[in-house]
């Protein structure tokens, strides 16, 4: 800005020039958009550092629901249960494998041929039923439980045998069960006035 003196001349005032720029206060504005840029980069850099941390936590998510679809373990009773039943993923030997299979093919033949005992490999009823609640206990085997679900049909059997099967196999049931729920074919009937016209 000019001043004038008491001789009447004219001056300009420090960091002044004839156009009336101020050329320091140009240097403070353009240092302060310098600034307001590093300040910028700065966050750009914390949003992709946050960016990355919620990848990672999101892989770690995942691998979370992997691990609760091969154990299906929801509350803390079930991991107690878990956790008492040693090693319930072990996989049944060939051998045993056979032997509850053909035991369990001896009760549906059982079964199919009217729940009576003289056609069947058993001699009496006491006979089927300790092989009833030796098979319950294999659940994840189809042909053990088909067997197991038509022997609780049994008119001269009181108490239903109660089928032991893992959770994961369980899921697995539910899934199939949901999926034909929605495959079924339904009827749809709408109710209301039509109008035919024939031409």
């Amino acid at each position: 800005m000019a001043t004038t003196n008491k001789d009447g001349k004219t001056y300009l005032e420090e960091n002044e020039t004839a156009t009336g720029i101020n050329f320091e206060a140009d240097q403070q504005d353009a240092m302060k958009k310098t600034d307001n840029i590093k300040s910028l980069a700065d966050q750009v850099e914390r949003l992709e550092a946050m960016q990355q941390r919620l990848e990672l936590q999101e892989q770690n998510m995942k691998s979370l629901k992997s691990d609760y679809d091969e154990y299906c373990i929801e509350t803390i009773e079930q991991l107690k249960e878990y956790l008492k039943n040693q090693n319930q993923l072990k996989v049944l030997s060939i051998k045993d494998k056979d032997r509850i299979m053909n035991l369990s093919k001896f009760i549906i033949h059982y079964c199919k041929n009217n729940y009576m005992i003289a056609p069947s490999h058993f001699t009496c009823i006491d006979e089927i039923i300790e092989t009833g609640r030796e098979i319950s206990q294999y659940g994840d085997v189809p042909t053990a439980r088909r067997a197991v679900e038509l022997l609780n049909n049994d008119p001269k059997i009181e108490d239903n045998f109660k089928i032991k099967i893992s959770p994961k196999i369980e899921k697995k049931l539910k899934e199939k069960q949901d999926i034909k729920k929605i495959e079924t074919p339904k009827i749809k009937v709408n109710k209301g006035f039509y109008r035919i016209e024939f031409s």
